[in-house]
């Protein structure tokens, strides 16, 4: 299926690196389209909070997980770090851009 991405506005978060990188990068401006960056850090409600949704048509969330190790060796506190970095911003920010995606009925769940 091939997607058109002529006039859409799209958000990639963690794209300074790794997948985020690969899809704001490589992807999009590949595509042909503006391509912007903002800078923020996911694990802050205030940077949250000032990342401007509107008009999004396309959300691609990608953040990082635990700290590297083998899971015996991981604390307690590397794993609620890793839920409050992965778990918090997605629904966040999901909350703050699917409204706008729905009405102008460029939304997809699957």
């Amino acid at each position: 299926m091939e997607i058109k991405l002529d006039g859409k506005l799209a958000f990639v978060t963690a794209s300074s690196r790794g997948i985020g990188f690969g899809a704001a990068k490589k992807e999009l401006e590949k595509s042909g389209s503006d391509v912007s960056y903002i800078v923020a850090d996911l694990s802050k409600r205030d940077d949250l909070e000032r990342i401007e949704t509107d008009g999004i048509d396309i959300f691609f969330f990608s953040t990082g997980g635990p700290r590297s190790g083998y899971f015996t060796e991981l604390e307690m506190h590397d794993w609620e770090n890793a839920a409050n970095i992965l778990l918090y911003p997605a629904v966040y920010l999901t909350k703050k851009v699917l409204p706008g995606m729905i009405e102008k009925k460029w939304e997809s769940t699957e």
